[in-house]
């Protein structure tokens, strides 16, 4: 294995995607997740959960007659969702920020995540 220098000061960034669930009820998503689902085209997503399997289904749209969407904000460090009333409704926790390891499903066409 190759060494890596450490430079003190310096702030490293995670190439893995991660999406998280805040204490507010936002769903965010980081740069590697923009970048890896391609989140810097759409403007909406539409959300799902899956009871069973505690997944945690998020389908990027730009279709503006779809109702249920709701809007991605982007940022420098990755994007947003406002889903205050999503995370309430199906009773995640909000205690602290919950971090899990989304990934693409190539049969439903949307992000996913478990939960559990």
């Amino acid at each position: 294995m190759a060494w890596v220098k450490y430079t003190p000061g310096a702030r490293s960034r995670s190439q893995d995607p991660k999406l998280s669930i805040w204490k507010a009820g936002q769903i965010s998503f980081n740069k590697a997740s923009v970048d890896k689902f391609n989140l810097d085209k759409v403007t909406h997503c539409v959300l799902y959960y899956d009871k069973e399997t505690k997944k945690i289904g998020i389908k990027p749209t730009t279709d503006e007659k779809e109702s249920s969407r709701l809007k991605l904000k982007k940022y420098k460090w990755g994007c947003l969702l406002w889903a205050k009333n999503y995370v309430k409704s199906f009773g995640f926790s909000t205690v602290k920020t919950r971090q899990l390891h989304p990934y693409w499903d190539e049969k439903d066409q949307m992000i996913v995540a478990v939960y559990g």
